[in-house]
């Protein structure tokens, strides 16, 4: 099996409470990795020599250092490279740069509408800086909620211009709760052409608590599949799932779709489209996903 990488889901402490977080993350949450999962998370990089490993939370830099360092400094060989996904407000301490651990090789900073009243641009062009003298990547990833937050960015510096990545926010977590994701008027035909990314794409999830996954996103909180059908506690456990082998089984997501006969605007994103699939599926035929 190849994985392209290990998304590692640290915890859910985070000093902001954005509207359109996915995993609904606040300053009250308390959860961090035990050194049991720390060890399972080292035994999958190195069996699958997983090339990337993305950190993100929570606030991987202000609460979840000791477990990012811990696991880096375990790794055996040469090391995976290392993407840290942040809200950035680090930056706003004096020692700032004693924040960011070696060995990183990619900052995704985590900066839209919603982050925009806690860093000013200037800390983006320093943490920009940074990053280019010490050899690291470095991209914005800004989420839509609509199109008409795109002129924001016209207000940018260039060079910050040239490093955005635009993402939509999807109908997950907080985002749905506050009605603040992206909900297009009508479905695009594009998405019966894809798969499940994170099969496309290679992507293997640990979620701190909860154990390996598949999906990052809206399975993740979907109540009709079982917990104990979403995670688990071995990477081969995972890999012979029926919801792993299931959504690995699609060629096209048009394999599926075409027997349903509505679907609305939001269920072109990605993630949305995937859920409302199989939900749809297990209703009609009465199946269950398990383990």
């Amino acid at each position: 099996m190849n994985f392209s990488i290990l998304g590692v889901f640290l915890g859910n402490k985070c000093n902001l409470e954005c509207d359109h977080c996915i995993p609904r993350s606040s300053i009250s949450e308390k959860g961090k990795l035990s050194s049991e999962e720390i060890a399972k998370i080292i035994e999958a990089v190195e069996k699958y020599k997983i090339p990337m490993i993305s950190f993100t939370g929570g606030e991987p830099l202000l609460f979840y250092r000791n477990e990012i360092d811990k696991i880096i400094s375990s790794l055996k060989g040469e090391l995976p490279k290392i993407r840290i996904t942040t809200n950035g407000t680090f930056l706003k301490q004096s020692n700032w740069k004693d924040y960011i651990p070696r060995n990183v090789t990619e900052i995704r900073l985590s900066y839209d509408t919603f982050h925009m009243s806690n860093l000013h641009t200037s800390d983006l062009m320093k943490l920009l800086e940074f990053c280019r003298l010490s050899g690291l990547g470095f991209y914005i990833e800004y989420i839509l909620t609509n199109p008409t937050e795109m002129k924001v960015i016209t207000e940018f510096p260039v060079e910050l211009r040239n490093h955005i990545k635009f993402d939509l926010a999807l109908r997950c977590g907080r985002a749905k709760d506050k009605n603040k994701y992206y909900n297009p008027k009508h479905f695009s035909i594009e998405r019966l052409r894809g798969k499940c990314p994170s099969i496309a794409e290679g992507y293997l999830l640990y979620y701190q608590g909860r154990g390996f996954a598949i999906c990052c996103n809206n399975l993740s909180e979907t109540e009709f599949v079982p917990k104990e059908s979403k995670y688990f506690e071995t990477t081969s456990e995972l890999l012979q799932s029926e919801l792993y082998q299931f959504l690995s089984g699609i060629s096209e997501f048009s394999d599926l779709a075409l027997k349903f006969d509505r679907l609305e605007g939001a269920d072109s994103m990605k993630c949305n489209f995937c859920e409302t699939l199989l939900k749809r599926r297990l209703n009609n035929s009465n199946e269950k996903i398990n383990a």
